[in-house]
């Protein structure tokens, strides 16, 4: 049944042209020089001061984010960035360079993301001065301030899912805004290599302050150990991978291919999770050791789940062989 499920799965790669070494480098001889359009760069903090303020939920900040005035400021945002773009377009076909555009998607995504984390900053520079202010009345209350400072915590403790959270809606209308004409411009003067696919400015580590954050890839990808002896280990993966491939495609794996390590840890591997609660969960507390091997209630750990597959192949053979 797992093969069967797995000979469906949706596996296909695809190659991304994207460079701007051609390009002159700009008067410090390390970076590009580029100019953004003023009304893309207002228009871009207007909007991420919107988004903030939703999902940081800020109380002295206006909730109007689904009033006619949001629409249409969220509109002219997309409007202004298919603007720079299209003037980026018509460049890089003047100059027959393609590396213009890619620059000019590059820019304005750095300047995006820079304004998110400048964003975040003044909000809590706002309520540092808010605190300040009510301490210092005349007519304190005390109340008042114990709330300010718990909202000033819990905005500093949710930084990471507010990076995230305004970065994929952000960039949701930067992708929108590559589409249409846009889209028909580029391929008709470049062809589909000028085309970006949407996973580059969707992927979730774009958003991210640390890549490598565990609460971050325990939750959208997959948590494994950095160090050589952790048994959760991309080296003991990518083999398992391997494999797992080999057997929907009806191919054997070469012995070379497989780390002469891995029937070992998947052994040491299978105890631990057979030795280990089943109703411990992936929270990214606890010590470095920790929450590294956790699983879910019910669920079978995907390194135990892997590791079936070499035995069902080694099962098959078996049953092939004609008995004495």
């Amino acid at each position: 049944m797992i093969i069967s499920n797995f000979r469906t799965f949706p596996i296909q790669s695809y190659t991304v042209h994207f460079s701007i070494d051609r390009l002159v480098l700009g008067v410090d001889n390390i970076h590009y020089d580029v100019r953004l359009s003023p009304s893309f760069c207002t228009s871009a903090k207007s909007v991420v001061s919107r988004l903030m303020a939703k999902y940081s939920t800020v109380e002295e900040e206006p909730e109007n984010n689904h009033s006619s005035d949001w629409i249409k400021e969220r509109d002219q945002f997309k409007e202004f960035c298919r603007d720079v773009l299209f003037d980026a377009v018509n460049q890089a076909k003047l100059k027959s360079e393609l590396d213009i555009d890619f620059l000019a998607q590059a820019a304005m995504a750095k300047m995006l993301l820079d304004e998110v984390r400048n964003q975040y900053r003044s909000l809590l520079e706002r309520l540092k001065n808010n605190i300040r202010k009510s301490e210092l009345a005349q007519r304190r209350n005390l109340s008042n301030i114990i709330r300010q400072k718990e909202e000033y915590n819990r905005i500093q403790k949710n930084k990471k899912t507010i990076f995230l959270s305004v970065g994929k809606e952000l960039f949701i209308y930067f992708i929108e805004a590559q589409h249409g004409e846009l889209k028909e411009i580029r391929e008709v003067n470049f062809g589909p290599r000028a085309i970006l696919p949407n996973d580059i400015f969707s992927n979730l580590l774009l958003f991210a302050e640390n890549i490598h954050d565990d609460i971050l890839m325990a939750e959208f990808y997959v948590l494994l150990g950095h160090r050589y002896e952790d048994l959760n280990s991309y080296r003991n993966l990518i083999s398992l991978i391997k494999t797992l491939f080999g057997e929907i495609e009806g191919i054997q794996p070469a012995e070379s291919q497989i780390n002469e390590e891995t029937p070992n840890t998947l052994l040491k591997e299978k105890k631990i999770f057979e030795a280990e609660p089943a109703n411990r969960e992936i929270d990214g507390l606890g010590s470095e050791n920790e929450g590294r091997h956790h699983a879910h209630q019910g669920d079978p750990p995907l390194v135990e789940l892997l590791a079936r597959l070499p035995q069902r192949q080694r099962d098959e053979k078996d049953r092939q062989q004609p008995a004495d």
